[in-house]
């Protein structure tokens, strides 16, 4: 095979499917008016590294190749490894021209400089929406909202907004899965991240306790709990510390919560926030009889960026963990800050589909790309029954239909295996015999029912 591996193309098929969950999430996305906008493939390197050098840097898609054209610029650009960094950049570029609380949507291919795995790809596919205020309107409104909690209010909205498109998706192509949202603060590990430096364990374990935790879904408990010791003794604690601090972090998974942690004031505030946002989701699923999504606090869930703050959250299918999240999603603060220190007023919540991981599980789970509401003429061969064929096609694609002509008179048997096979529904027949009686047929090839029309002028 020719192809580079990590970039991914479709046969026809497989590409009417994934057109389909393209339509259906930006149609969604529209009614909740949210704007469309793009950004370049390219952005600036000192943009993309601003905040979170050490992880981005080892998966960004480096444009090494523009220093044989341009000198000056040698490796100054890469692709962009997600869609939020850019569209920091862009609410910058253009803060004088957009109207705020500004909310947009991107659906485009991102690129990431890393070794191919199962659902991974170095090109795929995101679908994100996004929710700026400027600090200086929320701070001013913060007291007077955090008395019941709607100072959150965005929060939740992108939530129910993702819930409410992937339900869409799932009804479309007429599937039953349950769908697990995983919803966390990122407060909350914060939280219990001071609590185990003030416990004694350092700051490096810490650092890589945040990534292991990460992968608290994708790891059996077994796998985990050996990871989490290796951890802790590889920072050369004894055995008996390692333990201690094993079973004060599977309790807080599991919601069970030390005395000292309860303390904790930024602890206690994530969790307070938790409950507007969960119980809030939990009322649009209510009120849109949304049964499919079940929603569950989890605090093991952390998104390892570290500019995301507060809510955090991860959605997958159920019985198809080991998938990985399929929706995701956070708030982040002051994220403008880190590109230009001077502009760090504007705080956010979104977030996204991976429309590649999803389509790798949908086109396995559909036959959507079979059947299309399109009709195939047969080809009877003679001139004057041609014309009569011709002018009924013609009048089919006045009314809107989609429709094509078979390219020579092949036997019949060919020509309806060409149809079933290429997924139209409809066969139109119009024979000689049909031209005596002034009648046509159609032939739904999906339920083998036949129908006879009446040629009409």
């Amino acid at each position: 095979m020719l192809k580079v591996g990590g970039f991914p193309e479709f046969l026809p098929k497989e590409q009417k499917i994934f057109d389909e969950l393209v339509k259906i999430i930006e149609k969604t996305y529209k009614t909740f008016w949210y704007i469309h906008i793009q950004t370049p493939a390219v952005e600036r390197n000192n943009v993309l590294l601003a905040k979170s050098w050490d992880e981005v840097s080892k998966q960004i898609f480096w444009l090494y190749w523009l220093a044989q054209w341009c000198e000056n610029d040698k490796k100054d650009y890469s692709l962009h490894f997600d869609l939020t960094v850019p569209f920091a950049r862009y609410v910058l570029d253009y803060e004088n021209e957009l109207i705020f609380p500004f909310k947009r949507y991107q659906i485009q291919p991102v690129w990431r400089g890393e070794r191919q795995q199962k659902w991974r790809y170095r090109e795929f596919w995101q679908a994100d929406i996004d929710i700026v205020e400027r600090i200086e309107v929320w701070k001013a409104s913060e007291e007077v909202w955090r008395e019941k909690g709607e100072y959150i209010w965005h929060d939740i909205e992108v939530v129910w907004v993702l819930m409410k498109t992937l339900d869409n998706i799932f009804s479309k192509f007429k599937l039953s899965n349950k769908l697990i949202l995983r919803i966390n603060n990122k407060k909350i590990i914060q939280g219990l991240l001071e609590y185990l430096k003030k416990s004694g364990l350092k700051e490096n374990v810490l650092e890589w306790l945040t990534g292991l935790l990460d992968k608290y879904h994708k790891l059996s408990s077994k796998d985990f709990e050996h990871r989490l010791k290796k951890l802790i003794i590889d920072w050369w604690y004894s055995e008996n510390v390692a333990e201690k601090f094993i079973k004060l972090i599977l309790d807080f998974i599991d919601w069970k919560f030390d005395l000292g942690l309860q303390s904790n004031k930024i602890f206690t505030e994530g969790i307070s926030e938790l409950d507007v946002v969960y119980n809030g989701v939990l009322r649009f699923l209510e009120w849109f009889s949304i049964n499919r999504i079940e929603v569950v606090k989890d605090y093991s869930i952390v998104r390892w960026l570290d500019y995301y703050t507060w809510v955090v959250f991860e959605t997958f299918i159920q019985w198809n963990e080991s998938l990985g999240s399929i929706c995701s999603g956070w708030r982040y603060d002051n994220l403008t800050g880190y590109i230009d220190s001077k502009k760090n007023y504007f705080n956010g919540v979104g977030g996204s589909i991976g429309v590649n991981r999803l389509f790798d599980w949908l086109k396995e789970q559909t036959n959507f790309w079979k059947y299309e509401e399109k009709y195939l003429f047969l080809n009877f061969g003679f001139w004057e029954n041609f014309q009569k064929v011709f002018q009924l096609y013609t009048k089919f694609l006045k009314e809107g239909k989609i429709c094509s002509i078979y390219s020579a008179p092949d036997k019949l048997k060919k020509q309806f295996k060409y149809a079933d096979k290429a997924g139209y529904k409809y066969v139109v027949i119009l024979g000689e015999d049909e031209i005596k009686q002034g009648v046509y047929k159609i032939k739904d090839l999906e339920s083998g029912k036949e129908s006879e029309f009446k040629i009409t002028q």
